[in-house]
């Protein structure tokens, strides 16, 4: 006899959202719509009691899909609660969307009179040159440091969470670098977000390359001294001088 199939990772979710709602109410009659990620609404199902966890199993979203549980219970005092949830899953791989990608997008720049190189603008690519490996757009994991905005001298360094790629606004965990900092202990900062944690080992020497370039940028240039004259040219200069 075969095992039932494993409910889906959407529904497991949908059904402690439907029962923390119910469980507030009691028995109730539940109210599921799930929308795209275009907030078009794509199905609509009701269920009477705690039959959510029966009924989910056959349900058939197309992920990533918006759900909005509803349950209310008619009664003298009539009652309603709505939770809402997001379940989001990888549609394509990374090496997909390379393919895809490689040869057009926003970051890429290319032109005829230098030798058909191509560079990236992409601020997760720390060479600036296009490739499968540096593209920060394209991997869950990539690196970037950049220059502190205002009059304070530091680096910061941003990684991409690889779990929250589907949240832009937490998928960015940021270490600031102050300048106060010594560039051994900065240098020493770095590699160990990025290659002792084993996050990506490979960007170690890129990382610390463009830290080093723009810590470099960073130091105030000094006044180039004055030319003293040497031979004949002293002597006009000190008999125009005499004169």
């Amino acid at each position: 006899m075969s095992r039932p199939a494993a409910a889906p990772a959407w529904a497991t979710q949908a059904t402690q959202a439907t029962q923390a709602t119910e469980g507030k109410l009691g028995p109730s009659r539940t109210r599921i719509n799930c929308f795209s990620s275009k907030r078009a609404q794509i199905g609509t199902r009701h269920m009477i009691g705690c039959a959510a966890h029966r009924t989910f199993e056959q349900l058939r979203f197309d992920s990533p899909a918006d759900f909005e549980i509803s349950s209310f219970r008619k009664s003298a005092n009539p009652q309603h609660i709505t939770a809402k949830m997001s379940y989001h899953s990888e549609q394509v791989s990374a090496d997909l969307i390379w393919e895809i990608t490689r040869s057009q997008n926003s970051f890429l720049v290319q032109r005829a009179q230098s030798g058909g190189v191509r560079f990236s603008r992409d601020p997760f690519n720390l060479t600036n040159i296009h490739s499968r490996k540096n593209a920060g757009f394209v991997n869950d994991k990539a690196v970037s440091i950049v220059e502190e905005k205002g009059d304070k001298k530091g680096l910061t360094l941003i990684t991409k969470k690889a779990k929250s790629n589907q949240k832009p606004g937490s998928s960015l965990h940021k270490t600031p670098l102050g300048g106060n900092k010594s560039t051994r202990k900065t240098y020493k900062t770095i590699a160990s977000n990025i290659a002792k944690s084993g996050y990506r080992s490979d960007l170690r020497a890129d990382a610390i390359a463009r830290a080093s370039a723009i810590r470099q940028s960073q130091v105030p240039k000094k006044a180039a001294p004055e030319s003293k004259l040497r031979g004949a040219k002293a002597k006009k200069a000190a008999a125009e001088k005499d004169e």
